[in-house]
């Protein structure tokens, strides 16, 4: 379903196709996608969803997809995640959230992911972030996070090497 020129992909598009293990709706124009979207589709382990026109994720999206492995959701409008949006995705094990418009994150939201993907966002320099980078640094996840903005916005500083609050940065 990949370049399509999709809009909209209602609560029930994918009723009755439950063996369904692979959805490709990136390169599309969908702005938004309802909370049980998903649900029909319990044996789907690749979700391709990048490269739209999504800004917000609704809390319940990914409920019951415990057999996602990966989520594709890079190249959108994304301004933030909702904290436990992933809490039933188990297996996932590869995440990309890159370039979107991603600011901050909460430290939670990724528990059990092997390879997270976030750079291309214009990270602020915050108590979550800083909270996020040191829970990941301990994770063992594999994360591609290469730049935030210091306190004042113009500053970049590497977050691989960040290890005290957010002011002592070296920038």
């Amino acid at each position: 379903l990949d370049h399509n020129n999709i809009e909209i992909v209602e609560e029930n598009a994918f009723e009755r196709l439950r063996r369904v293990k692979e959805l490709d709706l990136s390169t599309n124009r969908i702005e938004s996608l309802p909370n049980g979207t998903f649900r029909p589709l319990p044996n789907l382990r690749i979700l391709d969803l990048s490269y739209n026109r999504l800004q917000s994720l609704e809390p319940d999206l990914f409920h019951g997809l415990r057999k996602l492995t990966n989520l594709h959701l890079r190249y959108n409008a994304l301004k933030f995640i909702p904290v436990r949006i992933f809490q039933d995705c188990r297996s996932m094990q590869f995440l990309d959230l890159g370039y979107n418009q991603l600011q901050s994150l909460a430290r939670n939201s990724f528990a059990g992911l092997f390879n997270i993907t976030l750079s291309g966002n214009d990270w602020e320099c915050s108590r979550n972030v800083c909270a996020l980078a040191s829970w990941l640094r301990h994770s063992g996840c594999c994360l591609r996070f290469p730049v935030m903005r210091g306190q004042h916005g113009s500053n970049k500083a590497d977050l691989y090497s960040y290890q005290k609050p957010c002011q002592r940065l070296h920038i």
